[in-house]
């Protein structure tokens, strides 16, 4: 049966991982009023928003982890306080126009927040550093991205701004984005860089708003040199949090600033954006990322065996490239599963056979696609079938 201390443990081990970040918490979870009974926990929430966030950013992870330590599937149970009357972009609207009409009193916790973690310009923490333009294996997938997103980190405002990449799920554009960061900090160390995930921006704008601190959070983004959001797609629907992007945009692009953002769908199909925002998208360079073609797929095998220091038989490399078409990270998490298995079962990597490899693989791919050899009858037979002539007759 699950518990209070059940429940601050797995918190905590979440927090340790960085699996929640700081912000997320102290925003969202640390006040919540839970309760528990059997395998239920209850968690009552202050406002819609609130339990929106935590049921899309939050729930599945606490349960998977829930199972992870206890073997326990547990269920959650939401109430909304009966306090909370107004939606939440309405609260938000509200808070927006109180703290600026705000005193020297705010003034005076805005520049001790100036000082603080939350909004400083060290993104170092964000940033992955093996992902550079260097580990960026370039195919006829993203050649021209590749190329226009070096060309701005070499020269950040002066060249196709914003830049808009989009593509799937899995296909690099949270590399190209942090290439892009570790190169203008390796290259333009005074440069003040912002790079984040868009749910990061929009959890710290309603931090601000709920601490009476929005100007600190105008300062920061506005001041940047270079803003780098990942995902603006999770903007939709959040109008506060637009009408906040929208102004933040202007006063970057007014100031030659670079901006680059990346998306799942081109900016004409963000329907729930405002034009406005949806067109200032449009004003650089758009550019689309698409799945690997097979010879590009090995090269990305190829590359992250030489990242892992790792050597491993190039059938099995193929293999993995033949099953897997449509996402880089299935790559990467075929490839991880064999070395882990490997690690742990003391078997040497060059020497793993391609039998075993998938006997390991078999509950990751949906099917194994074999090679199968086409005769010359088969085709004679098929072009009978599709013109309706005798397969004798074309012998």
């Amino acid at each position: 049966m699950i518990n209070k201390k059940i429940w601050d443990e797995i918190i905590l081990y979440l927090l340790s991982k960085e699996i929640i970040n700081d912000l997320s918490y102290n925003l969202w979870i640390k006040d919540l009023s839970v309760s528990f009974k059997e395998n239920v926990i209850i968690i009552k929430f202050p406002s819609s928003l609130s339990k929106e966030k935590f049921i899309s950013s939050f729930a599945d992870i606490i349960k998977k982890t829930f199972y992870e330590f206890n073997q326990t599937n547990v269920e959650f149970k939401y109430i909304v306080s009966e306090k909370a009357k107004e939606n939440s972009e309405k609260i938000i609207d509200k808070k927006e126009n109180e703290t600026q009409q705000t005193s020297s009193k705010v003034a005076n916790k805005e520049d001790k927040t100036l000082k603080s973690d939350l909004f400083r310009y060290d993104q170092l923490q964000y940033l992955n550093p093996r992902y550079t333009f260097d580990n960026f294996v370039i195919g006829k997938n993203n050649q021209f991205c590749a190329a226009a997103a070096l060309r701005v980190a070499q020269a950040p405002g002066q060249h196709m701004n914003p830049l808009f990449i989009y593509g799937g799920v899995g296909l690099g554009k949270t590399h190209i984005l942090q290439a892009i960061a570790n190169h203008i900090l390796i290259n333009n160390k005074n440069l003040k860089i912002i790079y984040m995930h868009v749910e990061q921006f929009i959890d710290e704008f309603i931090y601000s708003l709920k601490n009476e601190q929005i100007n600190s959070f105008r300062m920061k983004f506005r001041n940047a040199d270079v803003l780098l959001l990942d995902d603006v797609q999770y903007l939709e629907q959040k109008e506060a949090s637009m009408e906040m992007f929208f102004h933040t945009f202007n006063a970057l692009h007014q100031a030659q600033k670079q901006m680059v953002f990346t998306c799942d769908k081109p900016p004409k199909d963000l329907k729930d954006f405002e034009d406005r925002i949806r067109n200032r998208m449009e004003w650089g360079l758009t550019v689309q990322i698409t799945p690997p073609d097979y010879e590009t797929r090995i090269a990305i095998l190829q590359k992250m065996c030489e990242w892992e220091k790792r050597t491993i038989d190039e059938k099995i490399l193929h293999f993995i490239a033949k099953n897997v078409k449509s996402s880089i990270r299935e790559l990467e998490s075929a490839l991880i599963k064999l070395i882990a298995y490997c690690d742990i079962y003391k078997i040497d990597l060059a020497s793993l056979s391609l039998e075993l490899s998938k006997d390991i693989l078999k509950d990751q791919f949906k099917y194994i696609e074999e090679t199968r050899i086409i005769q010359i009858d088969d085709i004679i037979r098929k072009v009978a079938e599709t013109f309706k002539v005798s397969y004798y007759d074309i012998k």
